[in-house]
């Protein structure tokens, strides 16, 4: 337990998890944590609405009567998968507070009866963040005298964001000086890393949709073409099509599967389909032409940038010297240094966009439609 002065009021920061008493998950395994060690780990997703990671916290001594009490976990959030997720907090069956998966250093959530933040320490090789999560609970909903139980529940979002809850000590981290030392700290806020090609105007263009890093599809004859990765099914057990396929999704390919017959092609078993859905590559269920077609256009269309004022950028996409006229493209546009957020319109309406790193520099990224034009609102 350690005090804290705050103004005129002290402030109490206990650690939030007790190893020796009850927790409970689905999911339930060992992950790196913000120093990149293995330890336990306890998560849930924002699927259905009915995943969620319960545990104890050690008691809080009757002496505390009155004082709000800061629960200190070492926590991890799914940030890659975006920030749509939500997640609910509930303090001994009442529910106090929700929050969701922001890139920041430090993010903040405020509730009736509590507050949350959480610090982040790490941007692991998922680009998913691990830190501190200190969890504010206002003194009427804390049983002193007693453990308190802790709950976080993924809403109905379908979404993989994940919450998860580390099986460590938190209270002795010293958050400022973890961050100074760490990658995190030199990272612009909001943002996180990508591969980006340097000759222009491909630059500004993602190699699959949504920023993934590889794209699979399936046919009955291998593709010819040089980016593209041909793992042929007949004979192989499900187990070696898996290990050939995720090492081409970490080379950064396009997988391709190669079926005997078209029947077979139809046919693909419900599991293995459940199983690519899960990996971080763009399913490309109209076939390897789709991509062929979205290789070539990535080469040939133009990506335009209007300066309309200092809080406006307008972004065109047209197509270049073949004939292009229609398609989804995955943008990626520099933003200025100074930007601290920025939001994209098509038609007046408000697009889904994610914040990455061009390089050095801060950029957005957000799919157009070939022959669109998309205004970027910036707050500098």
């Amino acid at each position: 337990i350690a005090l804290s002065a705050f103004g005129d009021e002290q402030k109490v920061y206990m650690e939030g998890f007790e190893p020796s008493a009850p927790k409970n998950a689905v999911y339930m395994d060992k992950y790196n944590n913000y120093e990149n060690k293995q330890i336990p780990g306890l998560w849930e997703y924002p699927l259905d609405g009915n995943l969620a990671v319960s545990w104890t916290t050690p008691i809080v001594p009757l002496e505390l009567k009155g004082k709000p009490i800061i629960f200190v976990i070492q926590a991890g959030l799914g940030t890659s998968k975006g920030s749509d997720g939500w997640h609910e907090l509930s303090v001994n069956g009442k529910d106090v507070l929700k929050f969701n998966t922001p890139y920041s250093e430090n993010n903040v959530w405020q509730g009736k009866a509590c507050s949350l933040s959480f610090h982040s320490l790490l941007v692991d090789k998922y680009n998913d963040m691990m830190g501190v999560m200190r969890i504010e609970v206002n003194s009427e909903y804390i049983k002193y005298g007693q453990a308190q139980l802790l709950v976080i529940r993924g809403n109905d979002n379908n979404s993989r964001a994940y919450f998860m809850l580390f099986e460590s000590n938190a209270v002795g981290i010293n958050i400022e000086s973890v961050q100074q030392e760490n990658e995190v700290s030199k990272r612009i806020v909001n943002a996180k890393k990508v591969i980006v090609p340097s000759a222009p105007p491909v630059e500004y263009i993602a190699k699959w949709h949504g920023m993934k890093p590889a794209a699979w599809s399936a046919s009955v004859v291998p593709v010819k073409a040089s980016e593209v990765m041909n793992i042929v099914i007949a004979g192989k057990t499900e187990s070696d099509i898996r290990k050939e396929i995720e090492t081409a999704v970490a080379a950064r390919c396009w997988i391709n599967e190669v079926y005997p017959d078209m029947q077979s092609l139809q046919n693909i078993p419900a599991g293995h389909s459940e199983w690519l859905k899960a990996l971080d590559c763009v399913l490309w269920s109209s076939g390897p032409e789709s991509i062929q077609q979205y290789a070539s256009q990535r080469k040939n269309l133009k990506v335009s940038l209007v300066q309309k004022d200092e809080a406006k950028l307008l972004v065109m996409l047209s197509p270049g010297e073949i004939d292009m006229s229609s398609g989804i493209m995955t943008l990626q546009i520099p933003l200025p240094k100074t930007t601290w957020k920025a939001e994209v319109f098509v038609d007046g309406a408000k697009i889904v966009a994610n914040y990455i790193h061009l390089n050095d520099d801060k950029g957005i990224s957000f799919d157009l439609e070939v022959g669109k034009s998309a205004e970027i609102r910036i707050n500098q």
